[in-house]
């Protein structure tokens, strides 16, 4: 490749190629300038990497306005609201900019870090139908002795070793966040038996590693 010289035609297709790759400006910028040396300076390639972002794909010479380095807000927002549970790192590298320079330009477009909710597992509607049969008289119950404050009520819950993480995501102040699913029980668990009463807990036991509640072995919180 020393007598090949490439034309800037060619070290943007580069840079493109590059960017579809999911490669840093960084390491863009490197890479080709140890091939062809040095034709290709950090900014610019930061600049079509703003343009790539925003699906700006044209790769003939654009006239620059505005001061040198200036942050493309419009490239932020386009990435942001693509895919709101991007970090600031993955943001910056995509953008070809810096954490703090991203993290201050998210503030200035009026995004904000936020958490989706959990979904709960989807309930059949015999289970709905249940559940309001339940509740009904337990009220009409209610209305006639204030049974509640002697119930004691018992549950089980897996102690995960692996949990999904709620990322937060950078969302317009009235945007709300998009949810996170619950995963499927991991091998590695612990089982955790409670029991519980209107003032608070009043039991629990911690059963060792494998172990699950059986009637054998007199944990069953619901007896």
């Amino acid at each position: 490749m020393a007598d090949f010289v490439p034309s800037e035609s060619h070290v943007r297709n580069c840079v493109h190629f590059h960017f579809n790759a999911d490669v840093s400006a960084t390491e863009t910028t490197s890479k080709i300038c140890d091939i062809y040396g040095d034709v290709l300076k950090f900014s610019k390639c930061q600049r079509w990497f703003r343009r790539f972002a925003v699906s700006d794909y044209d790769l003939s010479y654009k006239h620059r306005t505005g001061r040198p380095g200036q942050f493309d807000n419009d490239a932020l927002k386009s990435l942001v609201e693509s895919d709101p549970r991007l970090t600031i790192q993955e943001l910056a590298r995509s953008l070809g900019s810096t954490w703090s320079t991203v993290q201050r330009h998210l503030k200035e477009i009026g995004k904000v870090h936020r958490q989706g909710k959990w979904l709960q597992n989807l309930l059949s509607e015999a289970n709905k139908d249940l559940r309001r049969t339940i509740c009904n008289s337990m009220l009409t119950r209610l209305s006639r002795d204030p049974f509640l404050l002697r119930i004691v009520t018992g549950d089980e819950k897996w102690i995960l070793y692996d949990n999904i993480k709620r990322l937060k995501q950078w969302l317009s102040a009235n945007e709300r966040p998009l949810p996170t699913h619950k995963q499927s029980l991991s091998l590695r668990k612990v089982l955790l038996c409670i029991w519980w009463d209107y003032s608070g807990i009043v039991h629990y036991e911690l059963l060792k590693p494998g172990e699950t509640v059986t009637v054998d072995n007199g944990y069953n919180p619901h007896s």
